[in-house]
């Protein structure tokens, strides 16, 4: 009963992340970074890893690019940080793409590799 209940909630969190976006995709960046922050709000407030991982995998690679830059913006301007460490949060955002979400390419096998390994 309990993992059913688990898998309703994550349905809902799905069905509403995709709205959002559709809703937003035919818009300028500030409407795209507005539904990158809608979805990683709603991601958040999911309380198990499990339906935030699934709600992440359902998805589009540029989806998930567009949550990670809002994400690393966000600890940008929310943490008072030394010159060093933002230096090194802007180099990390910049050098993320789409493709880095594609299993099949190969920025996602160095990604696995040196970010995750």
């Amino acid at each position: 009963m309990k993992k059913m209940k688990q898998i309703a909630l994550s349905v809902v969190g799905v069905v509403f992340i995709a709205i959002g976006l559709i809703a937003c995709s035919n818009e300028d960046d500030g409407v795209i970074y507005n539904g990158a922050e809608e979805t990683y709000e709603s991601i958040s407030t999911m309380t198990t890893f499990s339906q935030k991982q699934s709600a992440f995998d359902y998805l589009t690679n540029q989806e998930k690019y567009n949550v990670w830059q809002y994400k690393y913006e966000s600890f940008l301007n929310e943490n008072d940080l030394t010159q060093e460490e933002e230096d090194y949060i802007i180099k990390l955002k910049s050098s993320f793409t789409p493709k880095m979400f594609d299993p099949k390419s190969n920025e996602h096998k160095v990604f696995q590799t040196i970010i995750l390994d």
